[in-house]
């Protein structure tokens, strides 16, 4: 072996030995009705690693976490109602959030029959109302940059509502629209300019009620929209929450 090849395995080497190293981004939301508030625990076997405790309609920043699989377990009014084993991979960002009406009947983990029947199709990916029962999600924040633009996508969090059309305009032009939007699904990621742009949802015949309709786009990044109802006014009013995702 020459000396070009030698240090050319030698760095390559390096490079992969610093992306092993790398830590996963990890967030939390809590968006999650008729709760106040809720933690969320990293376990590595029986030890925990990290905790984020928000209240209602909060998400939070991102926390480093090394690559493995963890024992998550979300509790809210002092009760464990959600347990997952999640993987994280290397140098990876995601967002964890739980959704749904939570219920002091519910029992940790359940399922209705209809999500038991879509994870037997599907696969553990599946996406369903699950009765509006408290879920918790894991979302993939991976995002191609391009120059000027930011990346949009949003998600629907509004229990008990029929899937909606989503309409995103800068100015009077309409940029794109997304339909049938469901329970728990998010749209697809555009590029849209940076700076201000407006949404227009409807909900069926109707146009919902945002708390404001207008946002901003930052450039360059992963803009995360979460569509959830306003503390305490089920439906009656909803609002925005904004996640920023950077390279």
């Amino acid at each position: 072996m020459n000396i070009i090849t030698l240090l050319v395995v030698l760095l390559m080497s390096s490079c992969n030995s610093d992306k092993e190293k790398e830590p996963v981004q990890v967030r939390f939301g809590e968006f999650l009705w008729n709760t106040p508030s809720a933690k969320i625990r990293f376990y590595l076997s029986d030890d925990l690693v990290e905790s984020i405790d928000l209240e209602y309609g909060k998400l939070s920043d991102y926390i480093s976490l090394d690559a493995a699989n963890y024992q998550v377990k979300v509790e809210t009014n002092g009760k464990l109602i959600l347990e997952k084993t999640i993987g994280f991979g290397t140098g990876e960002s995601y967002t964890l959030y739980i959704a749904g009406i939570f219920s002091e009947e519910q029992k940790m983990n359940e399922e209705t029959f209809n999500k038991k029947m879509h994870l037997l199709v599907e696969g553990a990916a599946a996406k369903t109302a699950n009765g509006y029962m408290s879920q918790l999600f894991v979302q993939d924040d991976y995002f191609v940059e391009e120059p000027s633009k930011g990346k949009f996508r949003i998600v629907n969090l509004l229990p008990g509502t029929k899937p909606l059309d989503i309409e995103v305009k800068k100015g009077s032009e309409s940029k794109f629209s997304f339909s049938g939007v469901e329970f728990v699904h998010q749209t697809k990621t555009k590029p849209l300019d940076s700076g201000e742009s407006k949404l227009n949802i409807r909900l069926g015949n109707f146009n919902l009620d945002l708390e404001s309709s207008k946002f901003d786009i930052e450039a360059e990044k992963l803009n995360t929209f979460y569509l959830i109802p306003e503390k305490g006014d089920y439906l009656t009013s909803s609002t925005l929450v904004k996640g920023i995702t950077g390279k």
